[in-house]
């Protein structure tokens, strides 16, 4: 497997959806490409995305004005672009770049439980909120309560044990 190359066996848990296809651009073949990569242009690194229409490899992307525009393989007009519109890119997780000691990729932390202050149970990550300052973890509660805790390394958040799903936070359930 090429390092931009989606293993054909892969199950969901090693995949990851780093994209989508947006309508056409132009009549040539061209799309807009929506990216969830950070920073966006990153997709364009990736080459080979799995998809439910099968492999699509990527010719060109650029950027285009406040989005991305890219044209695949085997796309050479507007109807065939359109006929690929909505249709996820995916990739394997371990195609990944490797992150420094200490950070994280968002979907790492979705599904860990929460520990608080005193070791109280505060849920589960349920999605991550890019804001401002910092990013926010969204809780959710067995109660049904949720809590928005910002993700403040060292300060907020003080150990995230991926081998154990288990993150600790300086929280008060009550915050």
């Amino acid at each position: 497997m090429g390092p931009n190359r989606l293993r054909e066996c892969a199950p969901p848990s090693e995949t990851l959806v780093i994209g989508r296809v947006g309508g056409p651009y132009g009549i040539k073949g061209w799309v807009r490409l929506i990216s969830y990569a950070d920073p966006r242009e990153a997709i364009f690194e990736y080459g080979t995305f799995s998809s439910p229409r099968g492999e699509m490899v990527l010719e060109q992307g650029r950027p285009h004005g406040k989005g991305l525009v890219a044209k695949f393989e085997g796309v050479e007009d507007r109807t065939t672009a359109e006929s690929i519109r909505n249709v996820d890119l995916v990739i394997a997780k371990s195609d990944l770049p490797d992150l420094e000691n200490g950070d994280y990729y968002w979907h790492d932390l979705v599904g860990l439980q929460v520990i608080g202050a005193e070791g109280v149970a505060l849920g589960t990550v349920r999605e991550l909120l890019a804001t401002g300052a910092h990013d926010v973890l969204v809780v959710a509660g067995e109660d049904g309560q949720e809590h928005l805790i910002p993700f403040v390394m060292d300060e907020i958040v003080q150990e995230v044990d991926l081998s154990s799903a288990t993150m600790r936070v300086a929280w008060q359930a009550d915050y």
